[in-house]
């Protein structure tokens, strides 16, 4: 799974987990939010049990993240669709590869 410093490293935020402004204490909630969301769709995409170690797995959910965090729940043009159709690519190959995994131990 994500952490808050991967996440804020992508998306180039200088936040302080720790910190008591109002501002910094909302956006660490947004991230915290934003990396269920992903990690729930990872789930979806690929199984329960995905690799989160698996670097298109990691890329796909910051690139998800990071378009979220800048563009919000709602928005639909064209380069969200594109990031969306890249992020579910890549975590269909990962999926695709675990099946095939078990195929080769059955």
């Amino acid at each position: 799974m994500l952490t808050i410093d991967e996440l804020a490293n992508y998306i180039v935020l200088d936040i302080d987990e720790g910190s008591e402004d109002p501002d910094d204490i909302k956006t660490v909630k947004r991230l915290n939010a934003l990396i269920k969301v992903t990690d729930e769709y990872a789930k979806s995409a690929v199984s329960a049990d995905y690799p989160d170690d698996d670097y298109r797995v990691k890329e796909a959910q910051l690139i998800l993240a990071d378009d979220l965090y800048s563009h919000g729940n709602a928005r639909s043009d064209q380069a969200t669709a594109r990031i969306k159709e890249i992020v579910k690519s890549m975590l269909d190959q990962v999926r695709n590869d675990l099946r095939g995994e078990s195929d080769a131990t059955s």
